[in-house]
């Protein structure tokens, strides 16, 4: 360098030996004094002398006959700037760092790698390659892996056991722990370093749903979509019934899918199950019931809900008094046929009511006018009743 210099203020003891370090990261030089920073001094690139400058240590830059009136040791010079963490443990390692007196050859250091999680029946594969040695190149170290443990019962083999990556299957679940010794090209061997690889595969968990109603010649949709996997692993999804009425033949369709249905055929209780698998193992199964009533029954009790509805409105909500006492007749008069079997009357009855209540939902607003005009005024309660009475109906029409 030029001219530039960065002082310190640190009283030197004569006859002992010291730390000194400078770094510069190409705007800033810094000086340390036994692990510790004294000063710094902007630098910038334009002031450093490249291509074949000399380097002096311990020498006065401009006056070569002027040097350093004692030893210096240990000189080392790097491609890049330290860290102040990095100089501070240089300084506290002492002879035991990085120029060690006498070191020698030292033993190399086996990595084998991360702990792995698995599923039994997958490969694994290991990796050496962060194992390393002060002078034989990591690629060229004489890697030996072995199973320290496996599952009892276990017959998994190593393949490519003197390579830095080789790889077994992992025949059973549980946990195989497997050991690397890493051995330099003069013959010292590492402490062996472990992997543990381990079957941590949880099973899934079905969910078939919540128990509902169904009503006999209508279509239940079944759908396990809450289902879940712990590990996040590709679901396959199994329907079946475990219960039904004993001369029923209902079947599921999309049994195989995340949502399947079926046709009930009978009244009376549907118990569906749901396994799901994550192809490792199954969950256990989850159970849904459907009660399923026959049409009539259906309609009946729809029709009774909308007759209570009815009652239930205050006036504000109806044309007059003689009108929802008119409504009420017909609903009575849908529940009656149903039960005396005359479903041709129910339907009637059940289109008259309907007739009354339709505007909203057929149009937008109450019909306000005219022979048919509706009975009930607001169209939230219009909207209750007519699906109620539509369902009704809808269960009892061929």
């Amino acid at each position: 360098m030029t001219d530039p210099a960065v002082w310190s203020e640190h009283t030197f003891a004569l006859n002992t030996f010291h730390h000194v370090a400078m770094s510069w990261d190409g705007s800033e030089l810094r000086l340390y004094v036994n692990g510790c920073p004294e000063g710094t001094l902007p630098v910038g690139p334009s002031t450093v002398l490249y291509g074949g400058t000399e380097v002096g240590v311990g020498r006065h830059p401009l006056f070569g006959a002027r040097t350093f009136d004692g030893l210096i040791d240990e000189v080392s010079f790097f491609d890049r700037a330290l860290s102040a963490v990095e100089i501070q443990s240089i300084y506290e390692a002492g002879s035991a760092g990085k120029c060690a007196s006498g070191a020698g050859n030292q033993a190399p250091t086996a990595d084998a790698g991360d702990d792995i999680a698995i599923h039994a029946g997958q490969t694994v594969q290991l990796d050496g390659t962060g194992s390393f040695d002060d002078d034989t190149a990591t690629l060229e170290l004489l890697d030996i892996w072995s199973f320290a443990s496996r599952p009892p019962g276990s017959s998994a083999v190593l393949e490519g056991a003197g390579t830095p990556t080789p790889s077994f299957v992992a025949d059973l679940p549980g946990t195989y722990v497997v050991r690397l010794v890493v051995t330099d090209g003069s013959g010292l061997s590492s402490d062996p370093d472990e992997v543990v690889v381990s079957s941590t595969n949880v099973a899934p968990t079905a969910n078939a749903g919540d128990d509902r109603g169904g009503v006999v010649g209508f279509i239940v949709s079944l759908d396990g979509g809450g289902s879940s996997d712990p590990e996040h692993d590709p679901l396959t999804f199994g329907w079946t019934f475990a219960e039904k009425p004993s001369a029923s033949v209902a079947i599921l369709a999309g049994a195989a899918t995340a949502t399947a249905s079926f046709l009930p055929d009978l009244a009376g209780t549907y118990v569906v199950q749901l396994v799901v698998s994550d192809g490792f193992v199954d969950s256990p199964a989850d159970h849904l019931r459907i009660t399923v009533v026959s049409g009539e029954e259906f309609a009946e009790n729809q029709t009774m809900e909308g007759l209570e509805q009815v009652g239930n409105l205050p006036p504000s909500a109806v044309t007059t008094k003689g009108n929802q006492q008119a409504m009420t007749n017909f609903l009575s008069q849908a529940i009656a046929a149903i039960q005396a079997g005359d479903l041709e009357m129910a339907r009637q009855k059940l289109n008259q009511a309907i007739n009354r209540t339709d505007g909203c939902v057929l149009r937008g607003a109450p019909d306000g006018s005219g022979a048919g005009r509706d009975w009930i005024t607001a169209c939230a309660d219009q909207s209750v009743i007519w699906d109620l009475l539509s369902q009704a109906l809808d269960a009892i029409t061929p």
